[in-house]
């Protein structure tokens, strides 16, 4: 068995997490846990289950999956926002 972490995008609830993990555990010998705080998954997986068919189980309901440490970076030509909230000593930026 091998473990993978992924990252799960478009999660909102934990109904989702429970759709995550039920696709994913829908694959021969897959056991899953979904953090639906922490938008991971926890997969255990025989050595022949390929990534691809744990992401692709995650994107068939609506969400996606990537391997955790796979994020975007800055520079990478991913369009990144950044929004002034407020003014002078209480102005905050988020990105």
């Amino acid at each position: 068995m091998a473990e993978r972490i992924l990252r799960i995008e478009g999660m909102t609830c934990d109904h989702c997490a429970a759709q995550v993990r039920e696709a994913l555990e829908a694959l021969p010998g897959v056991r899953a846990t979904v953090d639906f705080p922490r938008g991971e998954a926890r997969v255990q997986a025989p050595e022949g289950v390929p990534l691809t068919a744990l992401t692709g189980a995650v994107a068939a309901r609506g969400f996606q999956a990537r391997p955790l440490g796979d994020e975007p970076r800055a520079g990478d030509g991913v369009p990144r926002s950044v929004a002034i909230v407020g003014s002078g000593s209480a102005a905050m930026a988020c990105a």
